[in-house]
């Protein structure tokens, strides 16, 4: 039980941060999910802090297509109680049912686009939109989930820090750069995962993380018609504005995303169904109820396009012709016309010139260059030879992964904008990769540092490997650079895993002398110890080893202690006094002792009517009572029977 209320099930699966684990809700009776954060993370203050605020923000959020929080709380570890979602996610309905068509695509991203709108008005930036956080519910209604890594967007100072969050398939190009995560970017991941639904392939793929990013960044999403022919071209543009590289360029809202995608799908949204072998067919996921809304949104985008055409159409358009009754000029009236008019075509004539001499020799035209990519010095000097003057805009300036401090990352006026001599052209410049203190990575598992690495976007070499008597097996024993050092996101590290303590053979030493097989424990690079002796008839050789603890040809940690029992030889004993006893008696004691029992009989001797000693009573022993023998050595009993 926890918290005296919730009956802990099994354990349903594991995140960056915490452990999913299924649950009972004995005081609402109804099953839960709870989100444990990982013991590892439960000991820095800051993560707890962001942990409790994650419930804070999810529990805020009240929405049909958005996983509910209930509760939260902290025993050993912090926790968070969660609507139990009990189907699967939609990266695995991808993977049963292959690509969507449009119209599947609509019914499973709209509600999402709802979902978003309603955590954007509330300002919370999902920052991990992808299929992985997309749960099924059993009635077939898409559920955004884990708003984990959320962040109040005017309270956040996350990305500030150098840390970068979400999945690099979807990652927005603003966040390559350590820009802040803003609903847009939400769109952006939105977007590439409804080019995914469509085609059933990334947009950018590539083999390292750091080289998708990078992709994502200086590489536009491609049409998903390319992938996916049914796929219409007013689709291809929805989804292509939705990931436009400048985010200003975007739609303004995630609902107008999908009022756009409304609008390219006529036919509204479908099912996604599949069939299983016996020819039923299941519905996986349901088109949302109704779309009313998002069809007036979309209504409303056509008429604003059309609205915009028309006023463009319009300032194209000549002014009209003034109407009205002319004056009839008189005689005086045309001479003065002719001269002003020769006044008028001689100014003309003298402003004209002017006007070319300033407009071709004063400060003439020119079209502005393209000045992005290269470093300061070279865009003052392309900008001088073109009469034009640089400018840095601090504002614009942006931590880059790709481009080195100094590079020139965006300009105003853009390339081509013609602009007289004189001209300022403003620009961004690039500060470089953003620089990080290099997290601790010695001590802990392998697997779990690619999070961090990921994030980064650190180039992490094949990790060499190294035996080590204290590091666990798959942990890392040394980096470079070393934890704490400052160092730019994108470098170069390494580091060194643990295989273990070095593995030997035991050399089977049962039979040799006590020195030689303690010398040959000793070449095994293990350490060998005399703990017993023993007597032994098989061994009679005193000093033989005749017992090891770990069997020959096993394989144990180098510097084992194998411990070793040597023989003392066979046992010395005294025959003992069996003379009056029953043969049978006498056998017993005797075998009881480890000895061999022979038998001699003589008959009774008789004198006339007198007969001398007593039947079945022994006589005596051969070697006699008391004398030394070794045990397993032959001692013969003598008794008499009775004569005839």
């Amino acid at each position: 039980m926890l918290a005296d209320r919730y009956a802990v099930g099994k354990r349903i699966g594991a995140g960056g941060m915490a452990t999913i684990i299924r649950a009972t809700d004995t005081h609402m009776d109804r099953e839960v999910a709870i989100k444990v954060l990982h013991r590892h993370l439960a000991d820095d203050p800051e993560i707890r802090a962001r942990f409790k605020l994650e419930a804070r923000h999810a529990a805020s959020l009240s929405h049909p297509n958005v996983v509910a929080v209930y509760d939260q709380g902290e025993t050993d570890l912090p926790y968070i109680v969660m609507e139990l979602v009990d189907g699967p996610s939609l990266r695995e309905v991808l993977a049963g049912h292959g690509p969507l068509s449009p119209a599947q695509m609509l019914a499973v991203v709209v509600p999402l686009c709802q979902a978003l709108a309603t955590a954007h008005a509330q300002g919370l930036v999902h920052r991990d939109v992808k299929p992985e956080n997309v749960l099924i519910t059993p009635d077939g209604m898409p559920k955004l989930a884990d708003f984990g890594i959320a962040r109040v967007m005017a309270a956040t100072s996350h990305t500030a820090t150098g840390t970068l969050v979400g999945s690099v398939h979807y990652l927005a190009p603003e966040l390559v750069g350590g820009i802040e995560a803003t609903p847009a970017s939400d769109q952006y991941a939105l977007a590439v995962m409804a080019f995914e639904l469509l085609t059933g392939r990334k947009p950018l793929p590539a083999e390292t993380p750091m080289a998708i990013a990078l992709r994502h960044a200086n590489e536009d999403v491609p049409p998903p018609s390319r992938y996916a022919p049914e796929v219409p071209p007013a689709l291809d543009t929805a989804i292509a504005i939705a990931t436009s590289r400048d985010p200003q360029q975007r739609y303004a809202s995630v609902e107008a995303f999908a009022a756009a995608l409304t609008a390219a799908v006529p036919d509204g949204p479908d099912a996604v169904t599949t069939t299983s072998s016996d020819g039923t067919v299941h519905t996986m996921i349901l088109p949302p109820e109704d779309l009313d809304t998002m069809s007036r949104a979309a209504a409303a985008l056509d008429e604003r396009t059309r609205a915009e055409q028309a006023l463009v159409a319009r300032r194209a358009a000549p002014p009209p012709r003034r109407s009205g009754p002319r004056r009839r000029p008189g005689r005086r009236a045309g001479r003065g016309a002719g001269i002003a008019a020769v006044v008028v075509v001689v100014l003309g004539l003298l402003a004209g010139g002017g006007w070319l001499y300033w407009d071709q020799v004063v400060a003439p035209v020119a079209a502005v260059p393209g000045l992005v990519g290269l470093d300061r010095a070279e865009a003052q000097s392309v900008l001088a030879d073109r009469g034009f003057t640089l400018e840095i805009d601090e504002s614009a300036e942006e931590y880059r992964l790709e481009e080195p401090a100094g590079t020139i990352i965006g300009q105003r006026p853009s390339e081509g904008t013609e602009m007289r001599a004189g001209g300022i052209v403003r620009v961004g410049v690039s500060l470089g990769p953003r620089t990080v203190e290099m997290p601790e990575f010695v001590g802990r598992p392998y697997d779990d540092i690619t999070a961090e690495v990921e994030a980064n976007f650190f180039d992490l070499a094949e990790p060499a490997q190294e035996h080590s008597d204290t590091v666990p097996v798959g942990h890392v024993i040394s980096q470079d650079p070393p934890p704490g050092e400052p160092v730019p996101q994108g470098s170069d590290i390494s580091v060194v895993v643990s295989l273990g303590v070095r593995q030997v053979a035991v050399p089977a030493v049962v039979g040799l002398p006590e020195a030689d097989a303690l010398a040959a424990l000793e070449a095994a690079e293990l350490a060998g110890t005399i703990v017993a002796e023993e007597h032994s008839d098989e061994v009679p050789e005193a000093g033989t080893v005749i017992a090891q603890s770990v069997p020959g040809d096993s394989q144990v940690d180098v510097r084992s202690g194998i411990e070793l029992t040597t023989s003392l030889g066979p046992l010395t004993i005294e025959v003992p006094d069996v003379v009056d006893m029953s043969p049978e008696d006498a056998r017993a004691e005797l075998e009881g002792l480890g000895l061999v029992v022979e038998e001699y009989t003589e008959p009774q001797q008789t004198l006339g009517p007198l007969t001398f000693g007593q039947p079945y009573r022994v006589q005596y022993t051969d070697p006699a009572v008391g004398t030394p023998v070794q045990r397993g050595a032959t001692v013969t009993i003598a008794y008499l029977t009775p004569p005839g």
